[in-house]
């Protein structure tokens, strides 16, 4: 089904799922509702992302919204921040060192939210 939807192949190996072609942040995020999974998004490059940082990263590389790559559950506070700090610097998201930022940032919430 998923393959349908996303032209995008899943495969479980070990204890990872690896998701390969077509549109592969659709494809991640209806793996995330089927299998309840909760873990991190593992890029190209080696670097790893919660699902939250990386829907938002995908986002922003695309320039707009778009809620077919949401997690369907609610984010934790880390991942909130990770969001808020991601959204600060587009096109950056994907970098690893954005991410590292992001988990360093020991900025308020609403200040976060504010920029």
């Amino acid at each position: 089904r998923i393959y349908q939807m996303t032209r995008s192949s899943v495969d479980i190996v070990d204890n990872r799922v690896v998701v390969s072609g077509g549109q592969v942040p659709q494809a991640v995020a209806q793996v995330q509702a089927r299998i309840q999974w909760r873990g991190t998004v593992m890029l190209y490059d080696g670097s790893e992302m919660d699902a939250w940082a990386y829907a938002c990263a995908v986002e922003c590389t695309w320039g707009k919204p778009d809620m077919q790559v949401v997690p369907d559950r609610e984010p934790d506070l880390a991942a909130v921040r990770r969001v808020l700090c991601l959204a600060k610097t587009p096109g950056g998201a994907f970098s690893p060192e954005a991410v590292a930022a992001a988990d360093a940032s020991s900025d308020g919430l609403p200040g976060l939210a504010a920029q």
